[in-house]
């Protein structure tokens, strides 16, 4: 079809694959205040290490690798302000 209507023929030298992963991230509400470090579960802190590995990924397969995280869901979303030091 493309020759009979004169255009101009490409060859397609490559093509993308696309995985979708939605995960979930549990932590325990004790994360803050008094609560000594080595006893936290902080999901917000586990996820940071989920998403640096997901570029990580992508490193190792350079030039080509891709990777993204495109949407981070808090719940519940809660936000303490301190005072600046």
């Amino acid at each position: 079809m493309l020759e009979a209507a004169d255009n101009v023929i490409g060859v397609v030298t490559g093509s993308l694959g696309l995985r979708w992963y939605d995960v979930t991230v549990t932590g325990m509400e004790a994360h803050a205040g008094p609560t000594p470090m080595p006893l936290r579960r902080d999901a917000l802190f586990g996820a940071t290490h989920v998403m640096q590995e997901v570029v990580h990924i992508a490193n190792d397969f350079a030039p080509h690798g891709r990777g993204t995280v495109g949407v981070v869901n808090i719940h519940p979303a809660r936000a303490t302000s301190f005072p600046a030091r």
